[in-house]
């Protein structure tokens, strides 16, 4: 049993490590990870799931906006530059995600510093319904 929490870890480490490399790409998405991964996108999307607990659509998304998160807290430029660097196709569809992950819009997010991030326990509301472009 440890020895399959090992595996999974290192499963969701390299996909992390892949997602990373490639958030900036707006067209990086499941079918473009499973390929990277040499696996089909239905065994990837049953093995994250189980991992983590998340579709790869949710993981794409959330790591996208906690990166963009980031770039807010610290950065000075706009919010447009940073959707788009973070592989959003529209401000106003970043926008939205933003909001409905952190509860708050991308332009208030250095009045949040202090406040923690939203809990990634409760993913059901992380995946906007317009999402297709990624899958």
């Amino acid at each position: 049993m440890n020895g399959m929490k090992h595996t999974e870890e290192q499963f969701l480490q390299k996909i992390t490590e892949i997602i990373d490399a490639n958030l900036h790409n707006e067209k990086f998405g499941v079918n473009e990870l499973a390929r990277v991964l040499g696996i089909s996108r239905i065994t990837l999307h049953r093995k994250l799931t189980l991992a983590a607990k998340v579709s790869v659509s949710q993981l794409i998304c959330q790591m996208r906006l906690k990166k963009a998160y980031e770039l807010l807290k610290h950065d000075s430029t706009t919010i447009s530059e940073i959707a788009y660097d973070c592989g959003f196709h529209s401000v106003t569809y970043f926008s939205k995600c933003f909001h409905d992950f952190y509860g708050y819009p991308p332009g208030e997010a250095k009045n949040h510093v202090l406040q923690p991030e939203k809990p990634e326990t409760n993913t059901s509301e992380v995946e906007p319904t317009d999402m297709k472009q990624w899958v």
